[in-house]
């Protein structure tokens, strides 16, 4: 049975497959691919480079966190929660996560990723608006073993408008800070010296692959666009 994901793409954007595979077994194969491969491959033709920043393949690239032999998913909707896959017991695990902290839920964003060797969230709104919490999973998952989550750090905005990115090297937070609609700056913050530090973007680089570039545990094929807009 085909997978949702694949059906959702029409004729005209899965016109750059031209190789005998059906659609649904391409779409597939470019879904497990790491984002740094999926980025190289923009660079093959006009077509793939449009196919790939399409607003329905972004969509269905779901972020993933490899760590000490587990595969961590964030799954999204009525019920939030973390799936976790052992590559070892080939079993998969369910993970709560982090409450609300008195964020509106509609409004909440939450992130995985890698802090100090252990899996990590970071929780923040989607304008930007307020602080973020970086959430630290205490008790690696093991058998029947208990975990709990842990609040390591709270990050108030630098301005109005300020989204993290992702984790830099092991204690420096990559942010944007949108000044207007049109203008937007990278900045680093050292989440230990509370330092911050302002990151040129080169021209030619987007937020995107600067950030994959810079942010060794940070990959994904999501733009930020206007006040916290994801496209």
């Amino acid at each position: 049975m085909a997978d949702q994901n694949s059906s959702n793409y029409d004729e005209e954007e899965y016109s750059i497959m031209t190789c005998n595979l059906p659609k649904d077994a391409v779409v597939q194969i470019l879904l497990r691919l790491p984002i740094k491969a999926l980025l190289r491959f923009r660079s093959v033709c006009k077509a793939w480079y449009n196919f790939l920043k399409s607003p329905n393949f972004i969509k269905s690239v779901g972020p993933q966190i490899s760590l000490n032999g587990f595969v961590y998913w964030l799954a999204t909707g009525a019920v939030e929660c973390i799936i976790c896959f052992d590559l070892i017991k080939d079993e998969f695990k369910l993970v709560d996560v982090p409450d609300d902290c008195g964020f509106v839920r509609e409004l909440v964003r939450r992130r995985l990723m890698v802090l100090r060797e252990s899996l990590a969230m970071m929780v923040s709104v989607e304008d930007g608006s307020s602080h973020t919490e970086i959430w630290v999973l205490v008790n690696k998952i093991s058998g029947l073993k208990p975990y709990s989550w842990t609040k390591e750090f709270i990050i108030e905005p630098f301005s109005k408008m300020t989204i993290p990115l992702g984790m830099w090297n092991a204690d420096k937070l990559l942010v944007v800070v949108l000044q207007t609609r049109a203008l937007k700056q990278v900045y680093s913050y050292d989440l230990v010296t509370k330092k911050i530090d302002y990151s040129h973007v080169p021209k030619e680089q987007d937020l995107e692959s600067f950030a994959l570039v810079r942010g060794r545990y940070f990959e994904s094929l999501e733009l930020e666009d206007g006040y916290g807009q994801r496209y």
